[in-house]
């Protein structure tokens, strides 16, 4: 079946007017620019250049006021328009600083008043694609490591583990690892880990290195 073509022709240009509208529906009815306005999924991937085009406009906002002016841009555009207010975006993976890790991509003018178009950094799409279980997510990885590096994706993640319960990130902090070493075709060494806080690094060789035995003795000689 084919795809309307709403669903396979939202890239850039398409993503920015999408906000351009949102944000003036939102100027209409609060007298202020709306403050946070993130894309994330394939929106993102878009904006990065990663992909030409996403299946929707995919935000994220903690704006209730976005998310129902969202439903009314859907509803006169014909092209989906996806806003989420939570933080763990797919699964159980919470990026609880996702306002902070947010790139502003883009500034616009709408009605007299500057809007950030912000989008999710490559590092942190990295971690959440590679944890969400999903073949299309999968063939993302690469494109995605191209516009940064294993050992970034490593550092975002180190920083993910401090704020979050280490039961519930050990298993995102295996399955990054597994998709760096699948999407860079190599294999990780202790080197990678270069920009990962050592004591960070000591916690991982009680739980992740466990999935990765000839990590562990590395990591606890990388900085001898």
């Amino acid at each position: 079946m084919t795809k309307p073509d709403s669903l396979i022709q939202v890239g850039c240009d398409r993503l920015v007017e999408c906000i351009r509208d949102m944000s003036a529906r939102y100027i209409a009815k609060t007298g202020k620019a709306p403050r946070t306005l993130i894309l994330v999924g394939g929106s993102a991937l878009a904006m990065h250049g990663i992909r030409e085009t996403s299946d929707d406009v995919d935000l994220y906002s903690p704006d209730p006021v976005i998310v129902k002016i969202a439903r009314d841009v859907e509803a006169s555009s014909g092209f989906p328009v996806d806003v989420t207010m939570k933080k763990n975006l797919w699964g159980d993976l919470n990026i609880r600083d996702i306002e902070e890790d947010a790139l502003v991509m883009k500034q616009i003018e709408v009605g007299g008043h500057t809007v950030d178009i912000a989008a999710l950094s490559v590092e942190t799409l990295f971690i959440v694609k590679a944890n969400t279980f999903r073949e299309k997510d999968r063939d993302d990885l690469p494109g995605i490591l191209g516009k940064t590096s294993i050992e970034r994706v490593l550092e975002r993640i180190s920083h993910l583990w401090e704020k979050e319960p280490a039961h519930e990130i050990e298993i995102a902090v295996s399955n990054t690892i597994s998709e760096l070493q699948l999407a860079a075709g190599r294999t990780i060494t202790r080197d990678d880990f270069i920009r990962v806080d050592e004591e960070i690094v000591s916690e991982w060789r009680e739980t992740v290195f466990q999935d990765f035995p000839w990590l562990a003795p590395a990591a606890m000689s990388m900085r001898a």
